[in-house]
């Protein structure tokens, strides 16, 4: 009887992932009111629950392209499916063309919506790839899908 009430208890667990390590994501577009974006990702998910991610994305707005290198770090909790990234800083390495420089990105970013802002993901799978959705977001993003490979 025992042995049954554990089992029911694993059951209704739901799926175990896990995604420590480091994951290449394939890039992805993103369209929203204000631009359109092509960025590609790499992801690393420590063990102690903080994350780092370096991205490169290619930005168009109004008949202009900007390609920024930007490293993001924070926090990421994962509870059965249910991934929550939570961003604490950014460092922006590169702009091109050079149309504001790092520091005014940073500065942008950092009093925009970007930090201590968590975002909610679905984990659709964690093997042999990591695919993971966002979820509760715009209506414009509602298909963010993360396609990612062990690196």
């Amino acid at each position: 009887m025992i042995l049954y009430a554990l089992m029911a208890v694993a059951a209704s667990a739901g799926p175990s992932h896990n995604i420590d390590g480091s994951w290449q994501c394939a890039a992805y577009e993103l369209q929203t009111p204000e631009f359109n974006a092509v960025v590609a990702s790499r992801y690393e998910y420590a063990s102690d629950g903080t994350y780092k991610s370096a991205s490169t994305a290619e930005y168009s707005f109004g008949g202009n392209k900007v390609q920024v290198e930007a490293t993001y770090r924070g926090r990421w909790t994962l509870d059965g499916s249910s991934l929550r990234l939570i961003t604490d800083d950014v460092e922006i390495a590169k702009v091109v063309p050079p149309v504001f420089t790092p520091t005014e990105g940073e500065d942008l970013l950092r009093n925009g919506s970007t930090l201590g802002v968590w975002h909610d993901y679905e984990v659709l799978q964690s093997s042999p790839s990591l695919i993971f959705e966002r979820v509760n977001a715009p209506e414009w993003l509602a298909s963010d899908q993360f396609s990612c490979k062990k690196a």
